[in-house]
């Protein structure tokens, strides 16, 4: 049944697979400890899917820190023009 599940949606294309990722493996991991000897792959799935939060939250901290320092640095040359300006005259 998880050779199935997981032929099936490795045969969706990659936007699909990234919306339905997170679900996939939960169900997965669910499946895997309703097997005898699963309980391993269970925790590996469910350790993958915490790692991956991990991994976008600090992507969306970086990438946010990022467009806050391009912004201060936008302010501060205007800032800079700015007052260039009003020294000439």
């Amino acid at each position: 049944m998880l050779r199935q599940l997981t032929d099936e949606f490795s045969i969706q294309d990659i936007p699909q697979q990234q919306i339905r990722l997170s679900r996939f493996r939960a169900i997965k991991a669910s499946l895997f400890r309703c097997m005898k000897d699963g309980a391993g792959q269970a925790i590996d799935c469910y350790v993958r899917q915490l790692l991956v939060a991990i991994a976008t939250f600090f992507r969306s901290v970086l990438k946010s820190s990022h467009s806050a320092a391009e912004q201060l640095n936008s302010e501060f040359s205007a800032f800079v023009t700015s007052s260039r300006s009003l020294v000439q005259y």
